[in-house]
């Protein structure tokens, strides 16, 4: 006995009038032999004996491209930043495709040749895939290139995955973190081998799992995608065991200062004249208070905020009227580590793009290390909360250079006197051994946020948002 179920495709077929036929079998007579993706996903489509013959190409091809006959100019082309696709190079490329398992880097480049309209071309190009030497390359850059909008076929997707998750740890995870969230955007189906990925390394560590949700969280308001990242969000929360109370309690925090931050933006002149005392006497309000104490950091997982501090929490004179709030650590661990925490929060603004930025200083400081350059910079943590609200970590011991030209005497925002920052730098740093990292510590920094602002194109650089921290950084 079989069943037989008619149904129509709805959303995939765009003809109603072409059902589907599914065949439920309560047993089967014969035993099922399934082939490897190795050694039959690429080749499924073909007799045994083109199977042998192929696997025998593929080795003699190796075999020939040895080192006497390797054409440098090729690997050299391969390699380079002016690489381009034409239609003729195109046809090189997959003509010489075991050749170009010889520069192991350019498996994204090589992808672009294949003619993913050809049955054949796309077995051959699977084969190629699964074979490719990934030894030598970099994990985590290929990986994250493959799984650009460019690479929409789900076994290379597969693959970019299988390397994130058999080479990369989760120290090197988390840097990328927000860039891995993104790509899911990328994928054809809402459940992908990217996916699972992301739900299984974020419910193995909990550290990633918080990042991982505050991301996905950030995407809730994008029709296009909201269902996917909902169905993510649900997968890890019913998952993830205690720690959803504290994402809870986190969310309820952000929530009261979405809604603070709207109430003081409709505010009048009259009520802001006293702004300090105005926004005490909102905090204090009866519900909000509660909520935005004793709850884990947004912004770093590692931090765990305590009391709010009323005192230290204003206005700023923003457009958007950014909150300065100060809470005590509430680590129990607290009095050997700094006792107050300062975050700015943003309402109205999408913050996603000063990560991005925030994340490519990280990543270049990580570059410049391994190469011996140390330009001790201070990338702050900032988190998008949402598509126009945030968290902005305060740098500890800093002030403006506005700030500190104040000190001196000076009134004007474009007056400089350079002696007033020296001064300031010198009786923060007594001694003359003290004196001198610090101004070593402030020339390299300055030097590598030079650099980085420019090639970033950041503008509106003046006084008043430049800081320096005791330090000199």
């Amino acid at each position: 006995m079989y069943i037989v179920r008619f149904f129509f495709l709805l959303g995939i077929n765009p003809d109603r009038s072409y059902p589907t036929i599914e065949l439920e079998f309560p047993s089967y007579k014969y035993q099922i032999a399934t082939l490897s993706p190795r050694n039959g996903l690429a080749m499924q489509a073909q007799t045994k004996s083109e199977q042998l013959l192929r696997s025998c190409a593929f080795q003699d091809d190796l075999e020939e491209t040895g080192e006497n006959v390797i054409q440098l100019d090729f690997y050299n082309w391969l390699r380079s930043i002016e690489f381009e696709l034409t239609e003729q190079s195109r046809v090189e490329l997959w003509d010489r495709r075991y050749e170009c398992m010889r520069v192991p880097e350019s498996l994204p480049r090589w992808l672009k040749c294949v003619k993913w309209s050809n049955r054949d071309d796309v077995l051959e190009a699977y084969k190629i895939v699964e074979n490719w030497p990934t030894k030598n390359i970099d994990p985590l850059m290929t990986a994250l290139e493959l799984l650009d909008v460019d690479y929409p076929d789900p076994f290379v997707r597969f693959s970019a995955v299988r390397l994130l998750d058999t080479r990369i740890d989760d120290d090197r995870l988390l840097p990328v973190i927000l860039q891995i969230v993104q790509a899911v955007k990328n994928e054809p189906y809402h459940d992908s081998a990217l996916a699972r990925f992301l739900l299984k390394r974020s419910l193995l560590n909990q550290q990633v799992g918080h990042y991982f949700y505050w991301h996905s969280r950030a995407e809730l308001k994008n029709p296009q995608y909201k269902v996917r990242y909902g169905l993510l969000l649900e997968a890890y929360l019913r998952y993830c065991g205690e720690y959803a109370e504290d994402l809870g309690r986190q969310v309820r925090s952000v929530d009261k200062l979405i809604y603070i931050a709207e109430i003081i933006q409709n505010s009048t002149h009259d009520e802001l004249y006293n702004q300090k005392g105005y926004l005490a006497h909102i905090l204090t309000r009866e519900g909000y208070i509660q909520n935005l104490q004793y709850f884990r950091s947004p912004v770093d997982y590692n931090i765990e905020l305590g009391q709010l501090v009323l005192d230290h929490c204003r206005i700023m004179s923003s457009a958007r009227r950014p909150l300065w709030l100060r809470w005590t650590n509430g680590s129990e661990y607290a009095e050997h580590y700094f006792p107050t925490f300062d975050l700015i929060f943003k309402n109205g603004d999408d913050l996603r793009q000063d990560m991005l930025a925030l994340q490519f200083i990280q990543m270049i400081d990580i570059i410049w290390k391994a190469d011996g350059l140390d330009l001790s910079l201070l990338p702050y943590g900032c988190l998008a909360t949402d598509n126009c609200s945030g968290l902005i970590e305060v740098v500890k011991n800093a002030k403006t250079i506005m700030n500190i030209q104040k000190l001196g005497g000076l009134k004007g925002q474009f007056q400089f006197d350079a002696s007033t920052l020296y001064r300031w730098i010198s009786k923060n740093n007594p001694g003359a051994e003290k004196l001198k990292s610090a101004i070593d510590l402030f020339t390299r920094s300055c030097a590598g946020y030079c650099v980085i602002t420019y090639v970033l194109g950041v503008a509106d650089r003046h006084p008043d948002n430049i800081m320096v921290n005791e330090r000199g950084q």
